[in-house]
């Protein structure tokens, strides 16, 4: 009969301890204490903390505070502070300026981060795979390998494709160059020093070129030069391929934009492993899965341009 007892003891022990194992910290009674800081309060900020949200909410945890970088700046001792007094389980940074923070002040922390452009460049991460220290996230560039698809199936004629890039990214350039070759397209390049190149950089690509693909970068892409890229492509009859919705609604002819609340999703599944196995800095980047297709059929009229139906249908927002 002893023996009995202590055979179902240890049953019972054992099928508590297996039970146990697998729930998420919310159900098994010690809530990780997660938080979130935002660089600034921007819808496509704001779509991927819902998207954050949701993501973890499914395995039972919950965000525990959302702290504002911008309306912090002139408290940002207090708010290091007040974070690490919560002794969070992960921090996840929305934005360049939050994950700067993050990296400069929570080096003992776990750091989720998205809404990042060029995280390598911007010399938050040294490299893409092994992000190293206590950072990991979701990068907001688009593969150039992922773009060109889309551009083809919106210009299947386009060969020769226009780059007028920073000179300091020769080694950027090349991926680039591989990404075009495996889609059958050749680049023309125009690397340049200025903002004052750009013009003249432009003014020579046009004559060789089926379509400009343009890359974010403020020195060759900003508000200064915007207006002149675009009047002198409409008037040369050349396409061009941008980054953002701006660019499609001002005179680019296609683009591809980020699905913000994915991206939240994604920085969701980055964190329940996190706060599952530990171990951030050793879990690669990841880019956005999935985009949004944004084309003005307007200009596509104006240049001369045949789009295909089946690339209309796919499009996220037509102008």
């Amino acid at each position: 009969m002893k023996k009995f007892l202590m055979k179902k003891n240890l049953l019972m022990l054992l099928f508590f301890f297996f039970f146990c194992f697998d729930l998420p910290a919310s159900f098994s009674g010690s809530d990780p204490v997660i938080v979130v800081l935002l660089s600034k309060a921007l819808k496509p900020y704001n779509d991927a903390l819902s998207g954050f949200e949701e993501g973890i909410k499914k395995s039972g945890y919950k965000i525990t505070v959302t702290y504002n970088l911008d309306e912090k700046k002139d408290n940002l001792t207090q708010l290091v502070s007040a974070i690490k007094t919560q002794d969070p389980g992960l921090v996840f940074a929305i934005g360049t300026e939050a994950a700067i923070f993050a990296k400069q002040n929570l080096t003992d922390l776990p750091v989720v981060f998205s809404m990042v452009l060029n995280p390598v460049k911007s010399g938050l991460v040294p490299s893409l795979a092994n992000p190293g220290n206590n950072l990991t996230g979701v990068s907001l560039d688009i593969p150039p390998d992922l773009q060109f698809q889309k551009l083809k199936e919106v210009l299947p004629k386009a060969v020769r494709i226009g780059v007028i890039y920073n000179a300091k990214e020769e080694e950027w350039i090349k991926s680039v160059r591989e990404a075009a070759q495996k889609n059958g397209l050749s680049l023309v390049v125009k690397p340049v020093n200025a903002q004052t190149d750009v013009p003249g950089s432009l003014d020579e690509i046009v004559k060789d070129v089926d379509c400009l693909w343009a890359q974010v970068d403020p020195m060759i892409y900003n508000v200064q030069s915007s207006q002149y890229i675009l009047l002198n492509l409409l008037r040369s009859k050349i396409p061009m391929m941008a980054f953002s919705a701006q660019y499609v609604k001002a005179g680019a002819l296609l683009g591809l934009e980020c699905d913000y609340i994915d991206i939240g999703r994604q920085s969701a599944d980055i964190a329940l492993s996190i706060l599952k196995h530990g171990v951030s800095g050793s879990i690669a980047l990841v880019f956005p899965q999935k985009v949004r297709l944004l084309i003005n059929k307007k200009i596509a009229g104006v240049i001369g341009v045949d789009i295909p139906a089946q690339a209309l249908d796919e499009a996220a927002q037509v102008y």
